[in-house]
């Protein structure tokens, strides 16, 4: 299955962005609404070099689209050289560049090249300036863990999860309630803190094809234990509907964290067999 791109593009003179996504499902996602300030320590000169990465990351749509990723592939690096220079390397957007550009190295199937670009991005995330706890979109985090299970086999690609989760738990500080800012706590998988977990419909369709695989559901739970949000992050598109309709009637303990009740989101996983 052809990985999708998720491209940069700079919407004005100093880098505020939106950003398209596709998952593996092929769920397209709406733009990201968020917007980087017009910064008042750029220079003319740096405005200029800013636009110019504007039309190197539309001149790239253009090319993946037609899968020349060998001529996409300078421009996005040059894109996000250019944001790394003016926005510094530890700003968001430059989190998005280097996603960016980790997906075109996977369509080229470079996965070591993918792999390193994806883990700096997720290190940028993790920032406690890039850190609000908003659930919408697909993380750089979660399109990493799919990475994982789409370049590995099954066995291994869980190893490798393991060992990335324990490093990346012992880099990142306790959550408080006061850091959510209204968003949500992060749960990792879910599936064994479930109160009630339906299995997912086999469609026949599947059967017709022996479809078999794992499907990853990022899911958004509200305060009393339901599901309110699910987006499929990873796995065969025959899967996507019934692995939705399974996550929105799944039911869990409600989470409390310093006694108040908390959103939590993470990680539904099906297995279609």
């Amino acid at each position: 299955m052809r990985l999708k791109l998720l491209l940069m593009i700079i919407a004005s003179v100093a880098a505020p962005q939106a950003t398209f996504a596709r998952s593996a499902a092929g769920t397209t996602q709406e733009p990201a609404k968020k917007q980087a300030a017009v910064s008042p320590k750029t220079t003319p000169e740096q405005d200029a070099e800013l636009l110019e990465s504007q039309r190197m990351s539309l001149e790239v749509i253009k090319l993946y689209s037609r899968e020349k990723y060998d001529e996409a592939l300078p421009l996005a690096i040059r894109a996000a050289e250019i944001t790394e220079k003016i926005l510094g390397p530890n700003d968001e957007h430059l989190s998005t560049a280097l996603r960016n550009l980790a997906e075109l190295y996977v369509a080229k199937r470079n996965y070591p090249r993918a792999e390193s670009l994806f883990l700096r991005a997720v290190a940028i995330d993790d920032l406690p300036q890039n850190s609000t706890g908003d659930s919408s979109g697909i993380s750089t985090f979660s399109r990493y863990i799919c990475f994982l299970y789409e370049t590995r086999m099954p066995d291994e690609a869980l190893k490798a999860e393991q060992r990335f989760l324990e490093k990346r738990r012992k880099q990142m500080p306790p959550q408080r309630v006061e850091d959510l800012k209204g968003g949500s706590l992060s749960g990792g998988v879910l599936n064994g803190r479930a109160i009630s977990l339906p299995v997912p419909v086999y469609p026949g369709e599947a059967k017709r094809l022996r479809a078999v695989g794992l499907v990853r559901v990022q899911v958004l739970i509200d305060e009393t234990g339901k599901v309110i949000e699910a987006k499929v992050l990873c796995g065969h598109p025959i899967f996507a509907r019934p692995a939705l309709e399974a996550a929105y009637k799944a039911r869990f303990t409600p989470t409390k964290l310093s006694g108040m009740a908390v959103r939590v989101n993470g990680i539904i996983i099906y297995n279609f067999q």
